[in-house]
């Protein structure tokens, strides 16, 4: 029994390590092409080509940040649970949150995988249409 609690210890942390290597490389790309979009805009005459390029590929990338993360925070979350059933130092070290009339749901994962990546992708898209509309 001892085996199998380490070993789910063991992918959870894995996992969260995952979690955490997967944000920080979609953070510093979507930085990096908030960058270069921010370049080109402030030159006297922004390239429209360049600015729709690079709103699709965020927006493409945005999508895929949603579904990693997503797919990773549910892992994550079976794996606390069977800690929670079978590991009784998990309740210990991590007590149940109280449900405050269904805003339970709205944590730190669910902020990082779901409410981050949807908030970019929509920002890029935003500026996919202004380019579109406006240059």
């Amino acid at each position: 029994m001892d085996q199998h609690i380490d070993r789910l210890w063991e992918l959870a942390l894995h996992e969260d390590s995952q979690f955490d290597s997967r944000l920080q490389v979609f953070l510093t790309a979507h930085a990096l092409m908030l960058t270069a979009a921010g370049f080109v805009l402030s030159k006297a005459t922004p390239s429209k080509v360049f600015l729709s390029a690079v709103a699709l590929f965020g927006l493409i990338m945005g999508t895929v940040w949603f579904l990693v993360q997503t797919r990773i925070a549910g892992t994550i979350q079976r794996l606390e649970q069977l800690l929670d059933t079978h590991d009784p130092a998990f309740k210990i070290i991590y007590p149940p949150r109280p449900n405050h009339k269904g805003i339970k749901w709205l944590g730190q994962a669910t902020i990082i995988s779901n409410v981050l990546p949807v908030t970019v992708t929509i920002g890029w898209l935003l500026l996919g249409i202004w380019t579109v509309i406006s240059l």
